[in-house]
């Protein structure tokens, strides 16, 4: 008889290279591995003479993040956090990313840092990490497992659904502004380092010494806010009183701006776009 896992029964853990185990509140985790496969074409054969791996295989891994709201919550993400990941993706240096039982496990360094609030939603942060090699896929169980129970070690979180202050172009006044939602998306290019004859094809573990991936600047960070304001920004943080991540685009520029206004409406939509290289998550 088939048989899953129930949800209930896994967990969600990201341990930086630096250490320190998370289990924040996750969502979702998805992990995709691309092995570059082709075929060996020769003269006198009309099929394909065989099949082989010509490159190392990459692997991917999306989480989803609920936003907390006490920077002195262990399970909050905060932005410390963040800026950690993105110095450890320039070093190549890899996280680890567990979903436990029956899940996977991947290592890599991370390539995309997605932070998002918008109004009737709660507060997300999205990660996406890559990395080289075969990850460790759990077999399919052969019961349901977790039936009617709880982990221990269970995250509870109280999610952030407001709490977001906006800042000038100058990064130091707060614009008096009712946004709907706020969006920022932090784009970390990255490629694979590898050795002419060194192993393309095994675990993350095993290729390792001849395949490593490394980030490669410029990063692109993009800040969109949609509502009631027209001015730029380059300086957002999300929280309350108590501010858990700080986004500054230091060399942030205008690249979009619009005014929408409509009969039968409250009042104008003014919405921008900024972006930049610079960029601190703190």
């Amino acid at each position: 008889m088939p048989a899953r896992t129930l949800y209930a029964a896994q967990q969600a853990k990201i341990t930086p290279f630096a250490g320190g185990t998370k289990q924040y509140p996750v969502q979702s985790a998805s992990c995709e591995l691309t092995i570059p496969v082709d075929n060996i074409l020769i003269l006198g054969k009309l099929g394909s003479a065989g099949r082989f791996q010509k490159e190392v295989a990459t692997c991917k891994a999306d989480l989803k993040i609920f936003m907390g709201t006490d920077s002195s919550d262990t399970n909050t993400v905060l932005g410390s956090f963040l800026g950690g990941l993105t110095g450890e993706a320039l070093a190549g240096s890899v996280s680890t990313i567990e979903v436990a039982p029956d899940g996977f496990a991947m290592s890599g360094i991370v390539s995309n840092i997605g932070l998002e609030l918008s109004k009737g939603n709660f507060g997300m942060v999205d990660l996406s990490f890559v990395g080289v090699g075969e990850p460790n896929f759990a077999p399919s169980p052969t019961s349901i497992g977790g039936a009617g129970t709880q982990p221990a070690a269970a995250v509870a979180v109280i999610p952030l659904t407001t709490g977001a202050f906006i800042y000038g172009m100058n990064g130091t006044g707060k614009i008096a502004a009712c946004p709907n939602s706020i969006k920022f998306s932090l784009d970390i290019p990255n490629e694979v380092i590898s050795c002419v004859g060194g192993r393309v094809s095994g675990t993350q573990l095993q290729v390792a010494s001849d395949n490593v991936q490394v980030a490669k600047p410029p990063f692109k960070g993009t800040l969109t806010v949609e509502g009631t304001s027209s001015a730029g920004s380059k300086k957002v943080v999300f929280g309350e009183t108590d501010a858990c991540i700080t986004v500054t685009i230091n060399d942030a520029t205008v690249i979009s701006q619009s005014f929408n206004q409509a009969a039968g409406e409250v009042g104008a939509t003014y919405n921008f776009t900024v972006e930049g290289t610079d960029i601190n998550i703190t």
